[in-house]
Formats: C-alpha cells, sequence, structure tokens
C-alpha cells in the first residue's frame, strides 16, 4: 500500500491483555503464569523448552477435553507478585535482572535446564517476588541460559550450556562451590561443541563462544570431588554441578 497522506483510524488495542489458544488436554488457573508453546498454544508456564511467557491468566479455562485451539485464554501483563524460590531464591541482588521459572507460581533465580524466564524482577520482599511480564519475550532472547553437567565415571564430566540468544560469547568458571571463586586445579577443559577462546587461572576461568545454536559443550578433566561448572552472559547466569569420579 502506498503512505497514507491523510489521518487514518488505526485499531488498537491496550497491550495488556494478550489473547491465545489453549493446548490440547490443557488447563489454566486463573493467577497462574501462563505461557505459550513452540506451536503458540497457551501452557501453565513451566521450565519447558520453547515456552515464552504471556503474563497472569486471567480466568479459568478447562480445555483437558479439548484440542488445540478449542479454546481462548486470556493473559494479563504486567507486574505481580509470585512465590520465590525455596531451593534457588532471588534476592535483591537480581532487581533488574531476568527471574525464571520453576513453576506457575514460582520463579527462581537458577534458569533450571531451559532458561523460561519469568520477566523483569522488579523488587523481592518476604511475600515473593514481584516481576514485569512484559518483559519476559525480550529477556528470553537476551538472557535466558542453562547449565548441566554430567559425570563421566572416569574423572570428567560433560559441562552442556545453552544459551537463548545463539551464538554467544560465555564466561565460564570452575569453582568448588555454585558461583565460588574460580578453582584452578582442572587439568584440562576441552570445547567439543562451540570453543575456547582463551583460559585464565590455568583452566579453571574460560571465555568461550557457544556455536550458532547457542550451544557449548565442554569436557573436563577434574579431581573426584565436587565439581560447579558456572557460566555468565550478560546479565544472566547459571550453574550446574556433578560429583566427578573414576579417578
Amino acid at each position: 500500500m502506498p503512505p497514507i497522506d491523510t489521518p487514518i483510524d488505526t485499531p488498537r488495542r491496550s497491550g495488556v491483555i494478550l489473547v491465545a489458544p489453549v493446548a490440547a488436554a490443557t488447563a489454566l488457573f486463573a493467577g497462574g503464569l501462563g505461557a505459550r508453546d513452540a506451536l503458540g498454544n497457551s501452557v501453565p508456564a513451566s521450565d519447558t523448552a520453547g515456552l515464552v511467557v504471556l503474563g497472569r491468566i486471567q480466568t479459568d479455562v478447562d480445555n483437558s477435553a479439548g484440542a488445540a485451539g478449542d479454546l481462548s485464554a486470556n493473559f494479563e501483563a504486567g507486574v505481580f507478585r509470585y512465590a520465590n524460590s525455596a531451593g534457588t531464591p532471588l534476592t535483591n541482588a537480581d532487581v533488574g535482572h531476568a527471574g525464571f521459572v520453576e513453576d506457575d507460581e514460582t520463579v527462581s533465580g537458577n534458569p533450571g535446564n531451559n532458561g523460561i524466564v519469568a520477566g523483569l524482577v522488579v523488587e523481592v520482599d518476604a511475600d515473593g517476588v514481584w516481576i514485569d511480564t512484559r518483559y519476559a519475550a525480550i529477556l528470553q532472547r537476551n538472557e535466558g541460559i542453562s547449565v548441566a553437567v554430567v559425570d563421566n565415571a572416569d574423572g570428567t564430566a560433560t559441562a552442556t550450556i545453552r544459551s537463548r540468544s545463539g551464538r554467544t560469547l560465555l564466561r565460564v568458571w570452575l569453582a568448588d562451590t555454585a558461583y565460588g571463586a574460580v578453582d584452578a586445579a582442572e587439568t584440562s577443559v576441552a570445547a567439543t561443541t562451540g570453543s575456547v577462546i582463551t583460559s585464565h587461572t590455568a583452566h579453571g576461568d574460560l571465555e568461550c563462544l557457544s556455536d550458532a545454536d547457542g550451544d557449548l559443550v565442554l569436557t573436563i578433566t577434574a579431581a573426584d570431588g565436587a565439581l560447579h561448572v558456572n557460566a555468565a552472559a550478560g546479565a544472566a547466569t547459571a550453574t550446574g554441578t556433578a560429583a566427578i569420579t573414576g579417578n
């Protein structure tokens, strides 16, 4: 169409209420945190790959006996308070950063396995975490990372670090505790997916680049005992651990 040269009455929405079809065999409950899946259907928010948070579910919708799209649901985008994770709680130090979905009523400081962003952390108080869900989709692309560590029972571990942003520059450091001081005791680190650009403090502090899909896979040779693999990309952080055996 050509550019306009007279005023037009453009249809508008507030952007506060979002509408999405409900996934097959799914029930949504008012007040819970809702998300859309990779097919664009709405589900309760969870640490499940491919989800993007929409906001607070406005009313109960029971599509447990229906096919995808038989029913639709409304989601309100805004600032809401949800429970803080008992295992990996958010603190005031996380204000201004991403909070991650633990389940549809709990927000965590740990991205879990899939880095599903609940929203921007606005405030942390004694009753929970206030999050702004309007930032969830943007932060999902820019901040979601996760770390999983598996003991190979031969004196090595495989660390898989995933970024939601595609190819990503990552700082990775090895420690005795989650987010602890760098431990230089590891004898070698090699990338099987992505690459190690620079090693500092022997092999304990690394600058790495994930592949085009956002994956970085490291093989780490270490002494028996607890190994924590910590990662940071921009404002996002994640940690994973395994007990090394086999030496």
